[in-house]
């Protein structure tokens, strides 16, 4: 039966005609003699080798089609109350759009050349003029036309890689999924598929290993799942699944939508052998069920992309179910990345200073740096609010660099501290300029380097710490020092501590906080500190809100203490009044 669904024809695009089969003709004519001419020439040309369907008007025509499956169409341009060109027309909103269509007429012309080819007719023939050789000549050169047109109309609608439908046919089985789930009052659902660390394959193995593995995706979804369910990949490691017919119990659907990506992800977690390489595979995945055409296929794949970033920050090889509050946190997310790339230029980031205390003279001996965002409609921004943001791309550097700059510009008024630290990110000790960067604006700004202190986490070293400890001792040299930050959180304390040349050990407030209420906490620290004291490390203990907290760090031989039992992180103004109050 010839298909309706213009998207579906689509889909069917680069079937070759087979040269041996029988030619599949509909002819629309009127004139019982010119079809018998028609059929006559015909059979010089082809002999038996082709079947003749013969109709004598557009409706019988149209029925015609809608029966059975045709290589090539010769309508007549006058068929009584309709045109050939009109019957054309109604053949393409039918959904007929795969077929070559060649017009017949009375007279040669110009305009009527022009108008057939508008239409969409692949050729037009003049009656009087016909014979056996020209008949075959135009059926053949329109069959090829056609192919052609197949061919590429294919390739704009599929990907070239997996042979899947792209985002473009994707979308267009969205919107009739809508109306049809409306009208039957079904649920229908849309998945986004992104694979876990797929950059790391390409990057490693190869772009030739990446691709085969993501045909070798493609093929496993497809036997996945159903048959009236839709796969298409949208571009990189990006896939998406629309599953018609669902239950019309929402809590059915959910059930089935559940079920199906379980499945799903069980096939990807198994073993791939691409190109003689073992690989393993996981993926995240976001879901939304629609069930209503009040909603436009745009928002529904926003709404299972949203979904799958969720998926993809709760650890990975996991799925999610979209829900409203992970749109207002998207949103939120939007206009945090897009006002914080004008934040640093309009004057709007603030530095706040948190005091660490000498535990022996009780005095302020130093400051750890914190940034506030006062952002002119939203008030004062936290940094966890908008930090994380600003790791994700380049915005983490130029934050890292101003905070030192404003740093330095303080020190030039020569507070009464030894040393201010700033806590740099993962991706800002990793630019190949960072080390440069810092020694420039030390050098502009004349604050001496042993007044500076660069706090790193330990997770910022799991990859390289041959070169983090080159890029490392290249700025202690020239009497910059660093402190290991959140020690005693991470998978690798010992190790780092081992194989990088820190200065200060800071002890996380996981440890410091249980104090006087946990015995293993207190022997943790004990063990830290006497560690540190054995590699020629100070110790620095944060997060301290209590005296006794503070007494144990003091008695048993911590250099620093630093928490809100001193003071929360403050303003400039406040920090040097903190430092004033304290002679």
């Amino acid at each position: 039966m010839q298909a309706k669904d213009p998207t579906r024809a689509l889909t069917n695009a680069v079937e070759i005609l087979d040269p041996l089969s029988p030619l599949r003709i509909l002819l629309v004519e009127d004139d019982q003699v010119d079809y018998k001419l028609i059929a006559q020439l015909l059979r010089q040309a082809y002999g038996n080798n082709f079947s003749l369907t013969w109709s004598t008007n557009a409706e019988q025509a149209i029925k015609e089609f809608n029966s059975a499956s045709f290589d090539i169409c010769l309508i007549d341009y006058q068929l009584g109350k309709t045109s050939g060109i009109g019957l054309l027309n109604q053949i393409h909103k039918e959904g007929h759009l795969d077929i070559a269509v060649i017009l017949l007429t009375g007279r040669d012309s110009f305009q009527f050349d022009k108008k057939a080819t508008i239409a969409g007719a692949t050729d037009y023939l003049v009656k009087k003029d016909l014979k056996s050789e020209l008949l075959e000549r135009s059926i053949r050169y329109s069959l090829r036309q056609k192919e052609t047109e197949r061919k590429v109309t294919y390739l704009a609608y599929h990907d070239s890689l997996t042979g899947l439908a792209n985002r473009s046919l994707f979308r267009n089985y969205l919107e009739r999924a809508i109306t049809a789930s409306a009208r039957h009052q079904e649920y229908a659902a849309v998945l986004f598929i992104d694979l876990d660390n797929f950059k790391s394959v390409n990057d490693s193995l190869g772009h030739s290993v990446g691709d085969n593995l993501l045909i070798e995706i493609a093929r496993r979804l497809e036997s996945d799942v159903r048959h009236e369910d839709i796969i298409a990949r949208f571009g990189g490691d990006e896939f998406a699944l629309l599953l018609n017919r669902l239950d019309k119990n929402k809590s059915n659907a959910y059930e089935q939508v559940s079920t199906i990506i379980e499945k799903i992800g069980k096939t990807i977690n198994q073993p791939i052998m691409a190109t003689g390489h073992e690989i393993k595979m996981s993926a995240s995945i976001g879901a939304t069920l629609f069930s209503q055409n009040s909603i436009d296929s745009e928002s529904l794949l926003k709404q299972a992309d949203i979904a799958m970033y969720r998926a993809k920050s709760d650890g990975k090889n996991a799925f999610r179910f979209f829900e409203l509050e992970m749109e207002e946190s998207a949103n939120s997310s939007y206009w945090i990345e897009q006002d914080l790339k004008d934040a640093i230029t309009l004057g709007q980031l603030e530095l706040y200073f948190q005091p660490i205390v000498d535990n022996k003279t009780k005095y302020i001996c130093g400051a750890e740096t914190l940034i506030r965002w006062n952002h002119p409609k939203r008030g004062l921004i936290p940094p966890n609010d908008f930090i994380p943001k600003a790791e994700e791309s380049d915005l983490i550097c130029a934050i890292g660099l101003f905070v030192l700059e404003q740093t330095c510009l303080y020190l030039q008024t020569k507070p009464k501290i030894d040393y201010v630290s700033i806590n740099i990110g993962k991706r800002h000790f990793e630019d190949s300029l960072f080390a440069d960067d810092i020694k420039k604006i030390l050098d502009k700004t004349g604050v001496k380097p042993e007044q500076i202190v660069i706090e790193l986490t330990e997770n910022m070293f799991l990859k390289n710490t041959v070169s983090s400890c080159e890029k490392m001792n290249s700025l202690k040299s020239t009497g910059l020092r660093f402190a290991l930050d959140d020690f005693g959180t991470g998978y690798s304390s010992l190790s780092v501590l081992k194989d990088l040349p820190f200065d200060i050990l800071k002890i996380d407030r996981a440890f410091t906080s249980t104090v006087g209420g946990e015995a293993s906490s207190e022997a943790i620290i004990l063990a830290i500190i006497a560690m540190a004291h054995a590699l020629g490390l100070s110790v620095i203990a944060e997060g301290l809100e209590q005296s006794k907290q503070v007494n144990f760090m003091v008695q048993n031989g911590c250099y620093g203490s630093q928490g809100y039992f001193f003071s929360r992180p403050v303003p400039r103004q406040d920090f040097d009044q903190l430092l004033m109050n304290q002679y």
